[in-house]
Formats: C-alpha cells, structure tokens, sequence
C-alpha cells in the first residue's frame, strides 16, 4: 500500500512503517503494531509462540471515522458478547486508548501466515469482513 512516517524536529524523515499497519479511528491514527504488543502483553501471549496469536486488523467503518479494529484471537475458543464486556471492562481499567478498543473480538483456529511467518493481512481481512456479514 505505502508507507507512513513524519518529519522529526532535526529535519529529517521518520519512516513509521507500511500504512496497511496503521488505521485511522475516530479521528486518530493507531499503530497496529503497538496496540498488539499492549493486547499481547494483557493477553499473556508470547509474539514467538505459534500456538497463541494474535492480530489487530483494521477494517473500513465510517461510523468509526474510517475504520474500526478487529482483534483476532487463538487464545479464546469462543467469545460471548458478555466475555467480550469483561474483556472491555478489563481494558478500560488497563487506561486503554479508546481508539485501541477492537469493535469486535474473533476467536480462529488459526491466523493465516505468509512463509515468512508474518501475518497474512490481506486474507485476515477478507475473512473478517465474510464473518460479519455473515451476522
């Protein structure tokens, strides 16, 4: 897609990294990646470990100013809505961003990767957008 970055007060260009990790959410920029190190370190998931992942995707919403997240999860087998209010609650005590909150919390299997080992994103989004019109 591209990439984002700033200028830094020397003058210089900061590269952020690539836009397809950056969403735009009530008006405010959020970093997928430092949300999913906030989400694993509250999850207690080790990024190593390939049997609990996780990946914060951004989908279009324009009610949510853009877009809005969606937290993929092979820790949970299920999440119920009131699962998915203890987990709001919990973070809400952690002093979460609110533009970090994810509208919505899917359990999968598994997260598809590429054979690099990165996330799959582009299918991770298709998957989540089949599953919500599904609902």
């Amino acid at each position: 897609l591209g990439y984002f970055g700033r200028m830094a007060e020397a003058g210089t260009l900061q590269a952020l990294g690539s836009l397809d990790r950056f969403s735009m959410v009530n008006g405010f920029i959020v970093s997928h990646d430092e949300a999913e190190a906030f989400y694993r370190n509250f999850m207690h998931v080790n990024a190593d470990d390939p049997e609990r992942r996780l990946a914060l995707i951004g989908i279009e919403d324009p009610s949510a100013g853009g877009h809005c997240l969606v937290l993929l999860t092979t820790v949970y087998k299920t999440v119920t809505e009131r699962d998915r209010s203890d987990v709001m609650r919990d973070l809400r005590n952690k002093q979460l961003p609110l533009q970090w909150t994810p509208r919505h919390i899917l359990p999968v299997k598994s997260i598809p990767v590429h054979q690099d080992g990165t996330v799959a994103y582009d299918v991770c989004r298709r998957w989540i957008i089949e599953q919500l019109t599904k609902r």
